[in-house]
């Protein structure tokens, strides 16, 4: 029987998450790759990568740690930082594709439309800000970071947001990493928990009132920028935070609680607009809000779902375990592995989905996901990591796996495709984290202490119970 043929544009990480899904189902998939590299945005140029779309600056630093960043059934090396620059993160993706033998299936400097894409002002280096006076426009990671770069060199740098800003730092109490404090426990948590935490953690980085950070909106609904640098910027007086603009003026710009600036430059840190030039209107709509798709991945109207969206989402961590995911489950889709629901069932999700996205989470231009998501995906394919399956099998690992981080390899300890060595290492992970760091200390070999133990199961039976009782 013929193979199933699949076009995949783009070889970034969801192009190759795509490339290696098809693989494991059966499928034949070629990906269709402008450039000359494998990687996307995270291959880093010089130039920008001026015809090739979503670029990054020279200093770029990964704030999603490597062990929720990575791959579910392949970890970074030992040697990698908690936080890897943008050259490491590119080598991890060329060793993945190396791997699983993924290169063979791209097809380089290729074009699926006509045009290019151009950057007037791609930020690189702070070297040509020198001596001058910068505004950056924006409130996301890019403008915390590019703000602090240029803030080394420049004159003065003029932060322009326009409500304020929550601002995280990339690690917390002990020097953890922020993100591994997301657990499947605290799904269960009432939101507003979530919430004080978020601003009990920006408070403590920065004193918001202090800098004219001030935000009255939800950290939830209006996001946050992570960031470790700015403060110390702030601080110095190198980089002042401004409001909103009201205007540009010949020579810089007015804001909103009506002062005025003089600059010689701006950047632009605002986001990027999502397109689709090569696929008519009619199959998915260029505009987001015009978009139905099912759980963000297969648009609803289709006849025949041949046609799957990777990666358009806004993840609150690393985006490689999503989008893994999300190729995982198209892949089985379009080897009838696994089935949709009928249109009017699909086009019914979706509209209480979009709801509850933008009550929860506010206006984006890309949709936001959290873990609920990854674990509502994980469910359909089979691969989401089930307690009591855990509990009866390796109570220590279910005491990891709900109450510890929420690491991409749980996905890998059951179903389709399942891993032989995700249960060893979903317990070390956390340890793993520190690996490229810790190396002036003798390693020792960790296991959860007795007491740990006891307490585990006590949790454990009196959960039982309560169960039992209800039933």
């Amino acid at each position: 029987m013929e193979r199933k043929r699949v076009a995949i544009i783009g070889a970034g990480v969801s192009g190759l998450a795509a490339i290696k899904a098809c693989l494991e189902e059966g499928l034949e998939p070629t990906c269709f790759e402008q450039s000359e590299e494998i990687g996307g945005l995270w291959h880093y140029t010089d130039d920008g990568g001026q015809q090739h779309g979503a670029s990054m600056y020279k200093s770029l630093i990964s704030n999603v740690s490597r062990e929720m960043s990575c791959f579910s059934d392949f970890p970074f090396n030992t040697d990698t930082p908690p936080y890897p620059p943008h050259s490491q993160f590119h080598h991890y993706l060329q060793q993945y594709c190396n791997r699983f033998d993924l290169r063979k299936f791209i097809r380089f400097k290729t074009q699926t439309f006509q045009g290019t894409v151009t950057h007037s002002r791609s930020y690189r280096t702070p070297d040509r800000f020198q001596g001058k006076t910068v505004l950056v426009i924006g409130a996301g990671n890019s403008a915390g970071d590019i703000a602090a770069e240029v803030g080394l060199t420049a004159s003065k740098v003029y932060l322009s947001l326009r409500d304020g800003v929550w601002i995280l730092p990339r690690l917390t109490h002990g020097a953890r990493p922020l993100d591994l404090s997301v657990s499947r426990a605290l799904l269960h948590a009432p939101d507003f928990v979530s919430r004080n935490y978020i601003k009990m953690l920006s408070r403590t980085h920065i004193n918001q009132a202090n800098y004219g950070l001030h935000r009255t909106k939800d950290p939830y609904t209006h996001g946050f920028m992570v960031n470790d640098e700015i403060p110390y910027r702030l601080a110095s007086g190198k980089v002042v935070a401004k409001p909103d603009i009201t205007e540009f003026t010949p020579a810089g710009a007015r804001f909103a609680d009506g002062s005025c600036i003089d600059a010689d430059e701006v950047i632009f840190a605002t986001g990027y607009d999502v397109s689709f030039p090569f696929l008519d209107s009619d199959i998915l709509p260029s505009s987001l809000q015009d978009q139905e798709l099912y759980k963000l991945v297969f648009p609803v109207r289709m006849k025949k779902h041949t046609l799957a969206v990777i990666g358009q989402i806004r993840n609150r961590g690393g985006a490689s375990p999503v989008v893994e995911l999300q190729a995982r489950w198209a892949a089985q889709v379009f080897q009838g592995i696994t089935q949709l629901p009928d249109q009017d069932m699909m086009l019914g999700y979706f509209r209480r989905d979009r709801q509850y996205r933008d009550a929860r989470f506010g206006p984006n231009k890309l949709p936001v996901v959290d873990l609920r998501y990854t674990d509502d995906i994980a469910r359909d394919i089979g691969v989401k990591p089930s307690f009591w399956r855990l509990v009866l099998w390796d109570p220590s690992l279910a005491f990891h796996t709900y109450f510890g981080p929420a690491f991409p390899v749980h996905y890998r300890l059951m179903g389709r495709h399942s891993w032989s060595g995700a249960a060893a290492y979903a317990k070390t992970a956390l340890i793993k984290t520190y690996s490229a760091t810790c190396t002036n200390r003798v390693q020792t070999r960790h296991k959860v202490n007795s007491l740990m133990t006891v307490l585990l199961v006590c949790l454990m039976v009196a959960v039982l119970a309560v169960i039992v009782m209800k039933s």
